[in-house]
């Protein structure tokens, strides 16, 4: 895999770009977008809302592709992520979002949501503020150490 670094021009076009593939139903090309972002940012809530969109998306694909298990698997995962963040976090309504997604998920199920924001956090300066280090939960330390470590088969 290549790495590529994450500068805040390129985060802010991967962010959009991430958004309308979403709101398209392109989600599995949409997980992908947000992944880059995801790979290139420290330990700390931008990276666990990154992480939390990234499930949603491929819960939805899961749904899409007829997967209706796989896709609770995923949003409960992103249900977590996402309830330690604010309510509104780069420019989302997250509690909005996260009813939506309850609503695609359900039986039947609803249509997919679409996220729409509030303002950008691009222009608005929330995403540059959020790039500074904060403390990180130890249940999120401890997970991603864990899941660092190889695995013995």
């Amino acid at each position: 895999m290549r790495i590529v670094r994450l500068t805040p021009a390129f985060e802010e076009c991967l962010f959009h770009h991430g958004l309308a593939l979403f709101n398209a139903g392109a989600f599995f090309e949409c997980h992908e977008t947000w992944e880059t972002c995801w790979r290139g940012l420290e330990l700390g809530p931008k990276r666990l809302f990154y992480q939390a969109l990234i499930q949603c998306a491929v819960a939805l694909a899961h749904l899409k592709r007829g997967n209706r298990r796989g896709g609770l698997t995923l949003r409960r995962r992103a249900q977590a992520k996402l309830a330690a963040l604010p309510p509104v976090f780069m420019g989302i309504d997250l509690v909005r979002f996260a009813a939506d997604m309850d609503s695609a998920l359900a039986e039947p199920p609803g249509p997919p949501p679409r996220i729409a924001l509030r303002d950008d956090p691009f222009v608005t300066g929330e995403a540059a503020r959020l790039d500074t280090p904060v403390a990180v939960p130890a249940w999120l330390r401890t997970r991603r150490q864990s899941s660092q470590t190889p695995r013995k088969t």
